[in-house]
């Protein structure tokens, strides 16, 4: 009898510390996401309302076929239990509010009853409020590793870096793409390649679109269509321009004198 007790005590001790009761809906309306301390390929993020749930999901995906994107559905309430109604694609339909290091959280089912045995469960999987959820871009911050709230500054300086070096690496692409053509015997035929003041004078015939590309910190420019220089008949010029500099696109431009 006095092993049993000795277990729920322990138990108990465990478990008090981090749990929190739901005891309104208000307790858990609005958005929440992962933390920057998870690190592999997911992303979960769930906004509540008053009457309904919606679920952005990354990659965990449960079934089969395409997934629909967001989830909706209806959820309870029960202690500090919250379950959304099941619907395919859902990483987990038990979600439960806990306090953990002074901060509200939701944790998945699997890793609560780790916690509730009083075993290393994995806390990257929590769900943290974010007072600046935003339903058009829910993993803005999360996967990028700024989605809470002490990193929104950081990310907003590395964001404005990010596009500075976005504009000045497709000058240099750009520039690139017309040191090519002014290299080629097509250029000397057309006795070099427009001035940007020349522009003006010009009619455009066939636009070439780039596409950018960016793949875990690499950015990568490509041609959209590919250009054959060879094909350009004596009076045509090609230049490569930046329509707007607030949101760079770049052009390949097929064009003759007015």
């Amino acid at each position: 009898m006095k092993h049993i007790t000795a277990v729920f005590v322990l138990t108990a001790f465990l478990i008090l510390p981090f749990v929190s009761f739901a005891e309104s809906r208000k307790d858990i309306l609005g958005g929440w996401v992962l933390s920057e301390k998870w690190g592999g390929y997911m992303g979960v993020a769930i906004l509540f309302d008053k009457d309904e749930y919606t679920y952005w999901f990354y990659s965990d995906v449960n079934y089969p076929g395409k997934p629909r994107y967001p989830i909706k559905g209806k959820y309870s309430i029960e202690g500090n239990k919250i379950t959304l109604a099941k619907v395919p694609g859902l990483y987990t339909d038990k979600w439960y509010l806990i306090d953990y290091q002074k901060e509200k959280c939701l944790i998945p089912d699997n890793e609560y009853s780790k916690l509730a045995e009083g075993k290393p469960f994995d806390d990257s999987r929590l769900l943290h409020f974010d007072k600046l959820f935003d339903t058009e871009d829910p993993f803005a911050y999360q996967m990028g590793g700024y989605n809470t709230l002490e990193s929104r500054k950081k990310y907003i300086e590395d964001l404005k870096k990010e596009k500075l070096e976005f504009i000045k690496h497709m000058d240099i692409e750009a520039k690139k793409l017309l040191d090519k053509f002014n290299a080629s015997e097509d250029s000397k035929k057309l006795g070099g390649l427009f001035t940007v003041d020349d522009y003006d004078k010009t009619v455009v015939l066939e636009e070439y679109d780039f596409e950018l590309r960016k793949s875990v910190g690499i950015v990568s420019y490509t041609l959209k269509t590919p250009v054959d220089f060879k094909g350009f008949p004596r009076d045509f010029a090609i230049k490569v321009y930046r329509d707007d500099e607030r949101n760079p696109h770049y052009k390949l431009v097929k064009c003759k004198l007015k």
